[in-house]
């Protein structure tokens, strides 16, 4: 997909490693956000996932397109994922995967966070 149909932008948290006074090392989410302004397609429709082969099952709040060079990080064997921030809403990427075909992007699933 060209750059000039990525219209809306959003800001990405990732989590970063935070070492307590007892030396535990735990993921947080930081208060300023990691990278500002990224272009984006924003779609705040609601749905659900369903992949039976995999046994996925995920019911999202809002879809995201981005172009291939984004990194988009969902959790992994129970990491933190990275948020994102788009019209004063706050999301989890829940999974992200290369689209198909010509449009060279990626898709990604958002869990509001509440």
């Amino acid at each position: 997909m060209e750059d000039r149909f990525y219209t809306d932008q959003y800001d990405l948290y990732r989590p970063t490693v935070a070492t307590s006074s007892s030396r535990e090392q735990s993921l947080t989410v930081p208060d300023t956000a990691t990278t500002e302004s990224l272009r984006c397609l924003y779609f705040p429709t609601p749905g659900r996932f369903q992949q039976r082969a995999t046994g996925i099952d995920l019911e999202y709040d809002a879809v995201l397109l981005v172009p291939d060079s984004h990194d988009l990080r969902p959790s992994k064997l129970g990491e933190q994922p990275d948020q994102i921030e788009i019209d004063s809403r706050r999301y989890d990427v829940l999974i992200c995967w290369p689209m198909a075909g010509k449009t060279l992007g990626k898709k990604a699933l958002l869990k509001e966070t509440r």
